[in-house]
């Protein structure tokens, strides 16, 4: 890629915000007084006729306070020509909703220079759009606002004469006349007083808000707009956005000294994660995805890492968790949302880990490693063994050589090959395997409960003031307490975090590679724009995903990312692989990476009967599916069963 990568960010970032309703604008009467400030006379801002305007002291500097104060959770804007008054739900009930909002609205910036001023960039323009959905006529599509006319600065007559038409062509909205009246300001007085009227009108009006940012989308644009500033970029993101100069590191690596068996492609899973800035691992459901995140999890975590797993789906770090917890015997260090949130288990955890402290293991943890490999040793040395009596029952029971052996030799190699003596030694290996499974476990849990009792004695006041940063009230607050903190040590008690995409700014600072290790799940459901502050926490990532899923859904029609495009990029056309709408952060990584070693496939799947994944084997994956669940025979029962239906099948494919 050719493009600046701070102004991808920025490209990435407006293509967010316009697709996820980023502000809270239906009624701004129902804000506090102070964060509201009606402008009189008239629209020097909105015509670009003055670069500031000046606001009264009092009231600027209360702004100025929140503003300062709530940075992710609320925005500064300047909205114009407002939509006023009360309207009748469309869904048929008698209720109805009063409307105070900006049609049209700029982001702001208050600053003081001897007084407070308020300015504003008049090229960026934003059309209230949630609000506009709402006052569609009840035949018209909600995607109609895409023709909405396209504005640029300065604001004219023309343009607005352009906006009323379609305004009345297309909405309930009756009275535009008052579009004629712009850039003369009615105050506020007269906003409030249509917005009392049992009509929706239109009202020349100005007014710098400070307006609620969405739960879902407000940390997300807030840390990106921070990437977009003067942060350096993680290696992983580099990579994504083509500023990378792609370099192996070479890092330990033992899946062998994991509970459970790992596949061939899982282990180079494991060693690519270790190795590379950005690796991808793709798999259809049932080829253990899930088991290969965990194992790399904790892979990582036994060589002195930090691992953060991201998905936008609670269910998928669910399965994640249990595969910690229940299949690999893993009982702390890991950092997960249980029932009542994620903030809320968190602090509660820290709370007990505080008050209640942590016990000292029984043993040493190279003890237990010891015996671990002791144990590893011995099953290799049975496995091997095993191996060599199954070839030579092969050789020996086949061909003239077999033969031989009947007539010259079989009393030498009748017990040595016995079927009693292989299920015997398979018994053995059974038996040694469940001993090694046993003491890798141990040996997780070994391992952090000693590193968690050394943190406690040494490093206590860190978590406590961890722990303090997440129960702060403000944003601003919070940022100056994670500031304070370090976070290795806090990454040193809990080195796994299994956390959604959008909650993650709530509870972690945005520090570059705080992490070592960033693993996104169901990665074919992760917007691009959401997944770039997690890549910019980590060293090096990994994207796990199925390519043949659904991907996100975005509503943003390719007529505005064009426009955004444009705009940020000054550039013609949205390259296919950067489009924010149809890509996936699955199908980026795809795209960007340099070499085929950085890609693994799961290709052996557990899960569904024979007969129910042949279809998707054959249709959609070239036959590459090993389906460890097939049988020599048949089950007696048909996974498959046809039911014939009334009715007709149109040629496009409905039924009447």
């Amino acid at each position: 890629m050719q493009d600046n990568p701070k102004k991808l960010i920025e490209y990435f970032r407006r293509c967010y915000q316009a697709d996820s309703y980023d502000l809270s604008l239906n009624n701004i009467l129902n804000l506090k007084s102070n964060r509201r400030l009606f402008l009189d006379e008239r629209d020097y801002l909105g015509a670009d006729e003055l670069p500031r305007v000046p606001v009264s002291t009092t009231a600027g500097a209360k702004l100025l306070e929140q503003v300062d104060a709530y940075r992710k959770e609320r925005r500064l804007i300047y909205g114009c020509l407002f939509i006023c008054g009360n309207y009748a739900l469309q869904s048929g009930l008698s209720a109805k909703r009063k409307l105070c909002a900006p049609l049209l609205y700029f982001p702001a910036k208050l600053h003081f220079d001897e007084d407070y001023f308020v300015e504003i960039n008049p090229a960026n323009i934003h059309v209230n759009l949630p609000v506009l959905r709402q006052l569609l006529k009840p035949d018209v599509e909600s995607s109609i606002t895409d023709s909405f006319p396209v504005l640029a600065s300065p604001l004219s007559s023309t343009q607005l004469a352009d906006v009323g038409r379609w305004l009345t062509h297309y909405t309930i909205l009756e009275n535009v006349e008052e579009l004629g009246r712009w850039p003369n300001l009615s105050d506020k007085a007269a906003v409030e007083s249509a917005s009392k009227g049992a009509q929706l009108s239109l009202v020349s009006a100005g007014a710098v808000i400070l307006a609620d940012r969405s739960r879902g989308s407000r940390g997300v644009l807030h840390e990106l707009q921070l990437l977009g500033r003067d942060k350096k970029l993680s290696p992983p993101l580099q990579a994504l956005l083509g500023e990378c100069h792609w370099e192996t590191a070479q890092k330990a690596c033992e899946p062998d000294m994991l509970p459970g068996l790992l596949s061939g492609a899982q282990e180079r899973a494991l060693e690519n994660a270790a190795r590379f800035p950005l690796s991808l691992v793709s798999g259809p459901p049932g080829t253990g995805k899930s088991f290969t995140i965990a194992a790399m999890v904790l892979d990582r975590v036994l060589h002195g890492e930090s691992v953060l797993v991201v998905s936008k789906n609670q269910q998928a770090l669910d399965v994640v968790r249990d595969k910690l917890r229940d299949e690999y015997g893993l009982t702390q260090g890991y950092v997960h949302r249980e029932e009542r949130g994620f903030i809320p288990s968190l602090k509660a955890h820290l709370d007990r880990l505080l008050k209640e402290g942590v016990e000292p293991p029984e043993r040493k943890p190279a003890q237990v490693k010891r015996e671990l490999k002791r144990a590893y040793r011995a099953l290799r040395g049975l496995e091997k063994r095993f191996s060599k009596e199954l070839g030579l029952a092969r050789a020996v029971s086949v061909g003239r050589f077999a033969q031989w052996i009947a007539r010259h030799a079989w009393s030498f190699f009748a017990n040595r090959l016995s079927v009693k003596s292989l299920w015997q030694s398979q018994g053995a290996i059974g038996d040694c395997r469940r001993n090694f499974e046993s003491l890798a476990s141990q040996y997780l849990n070994t391992y952090r409960r000693d590193t968690l009792h050394r943190l406690l004695e040494k490093n206590r006041g860190t978590l406590s003031q961890f722990n303090q940063a997440l129960r702060s009230r403000t944003s601003k607050v919070q940022a100056e307490r994670f500031a304070q903190t370090d976070m290795r040590v806090v990454m040193q008690a809990f080195p796994i975090w299994l956390v959604e995409a959008d909650e993650l700014n709530e509870v972690l600072p945005l520090s570059p590679a705080m992490f070592d290790l960033v693993v996104f799940d169901e990665a074919t459901q992760c917007d691009i724009a959401s997944s770039l502050p997690a890549l910019f926490r980590a060293e090096r990532a990994v994207i796990v995903g199925d390519s043949k899923q659904l991907r996100h859904v975005s509503f943003l029609s390719r007529k505005r990312q064009q426009s955004i495009w444009q705009g940020v990029i000054k550039d013609a056309g949205v390259p296919p692989k950067l489009s924010y709408r149809d890509q996936s952060l699955l199908d980026l990584a795809s795209d960007v990476i340099p070499t085929q070693q950085a890609i693994v496939m799961l290709d052996e799947h557990f899960r569904s009967h024979p007969e129910l994944i042949a279809f998707s084997n054959h249709a959609f994956y070239s036959g590459r599916l090993k389906v460890m669940r097939a049988r020599p025979k048949p089950l007696p029962d048909s996974a498959l069963e046809f039911y014939q239906l009334p009715g007709r099948r149109r040629k496009m494919g409905e039924t009447p």
